[in-house]
């Protein structure tokens, strides 16, 4: 087992604080990255189907470092494998921003993710790790400061002429929140255990599940809105104020609930009802903002439950994360393989079902935390 120390010195507190802005730079790197397509691919004359693969190699990067990160045996600190983390995040935001050529750019954008997802790796870890009673609280704010970052990234990326310089001076941010290093929990070397099986599994599937919510939302509920009749520009408005109130929920949600089994088991409650209202096309575009706001507090409070449950937080938390995109990247296929404009209605119903099972994971877990 490892046994940490929680020390609460000037150090760990400026690597708290500092990891607000990282995360206010990571979300805004990840969105932003989505928001430069077009420009981006019309600048270096690439086809327009080319951007697609910029935002792969950004997560696939994001995806191996996760993986790399949670397997690794601990030759590295935790706080030097953040620094680490942290300066592949801002060399590679600073290279695409940089960039004079679409191979430099590929190359930067993986960079990029590989820092992205380690940087999400060990602030989660620390913060579920470290924080103490105050663990569900903080991994709700700095989530939802990325979620300031996601809203902001965009809507810069749309003011400036060449949508790559957001990226520098992302990476300049990055940079400047490089002390966020501290805020990794020191540990003694000994080497952590696996997480028992039989704890993770059903945090695991509610894990995957949650991505159906979430990403299913956010890649069809525009679609599904047009095809109940809204105009596509005010159907993207829609999915906006539902990405708005994930943001706004994570700031809210934790100040008034208690409870992590609770948080979870009613917010899921209630983003299931609201997804499923939306089936009724009058109700869908407030619906998908209840749901929204109702999502928020989850996978933050998931990560800070496990956390209280295993000693292998930082596997756990790697699991988490894997089984969270894998959700994200199949979920959104199997709503497609079913939406169709002729019953609308599927699209809502499906990321119901999908509530279903992640309430029952829920369940789940609490049975196996009470155990």
């Amino acid at each position: 087992m490892t046994t940490t120390e929680v020390r609460q010195g000037r150090g760990t507190r400026l690597g708290v604080a500092a990891a607000f802005p990282l995360f206010l730079a990571l979300g805004a790197a990840t969105a932003g990255l989505g928001a430069a397509l077009p420009a981006v691919t019309e600048r270096f004359a690439r086809a327009g189907d080319s951007g697609g693969l910029l935002v792969s190699l950004y997560n696939a990067g994001a995806l191996l470092a996760i993986v790399g990160c949670g397997a690794s045996k601990r030759s590295v600190t935790a706080r030097g494998e953040l620094a680490v983390m942290i300066g592949l995040f801002a060399a590679g935001c600073a290279g695409a921003g940089l960039a004079p050529s679409w191979p430099v750019l590929l190359v930067s954008v993986t960079v990029a993710g590989c820092g992205y997802g380690g940087a999400v790796l060990h602030v989660n870890t620390a913060f579920a790790r470290g924080a103490g009673h105050r663990a569900v609280l903080l991994l709700n704010l700095v989530n939802a400061t990325f979620g300031l970052g996601a809203v902001a990234g965009p809507f810069v990326v749309g003011l400036v002429p060449d949508p790559l310089v957001v990226f520098l001076g992302v990476g300049v941010l990055a940079l400047l929140s490089f002390p966020a290093f501290r805020c990794a929990v020191r540990e003694s070397g000994v080497r952590e255990g696996k997480p028992p099986f039989a704890t993770v599994t059903p945090f695991l599937v509610l894990a995957f599940c949650y991505a159906g919510l979430e990403t299913g939302i956010g890649a069809w509920a525009a679609t599904h809105l047009t095809w109940t009749g809204l105009a596509p520009a005010s159907a993207a408005q829609w999915v906006s104020l539902y990405w708005l109130g994930i943001t706004a929920g994570r700031f809210v949600v934790p100040l008034f609930a208690r409870g992590p089994r609770r948080i979870v088991g009613w917010c899921l409650l209630a983003a299931t009802v609201a997804t499923a209202a939306a089936m009724w096309a009058v109700a869908a575009p407030y619906a998908y903002v209840v749901a929204g706001f109702a999502l928020a507090a989850v996978f933050p409070t998931v990560i800070a439950w496990l956390a209280t449950l295993i000693t292998a937080v930082r596997q756990g938390n790697a699991l988490l994360l894997v089984a969270e995109m894998a959700g994200s990247v199949t979920h959104p296929l199997v709503i497609g393989w079913v939406a169709a404009a002729a019953r609308p209605a599927a699209v809502p119903l499906t990321i119901a079902v999908l509530g279903v099972l992640a309430l029952a994971a829920s369940r789940r877990a609490g049975r196996k935390a009470s155990a």
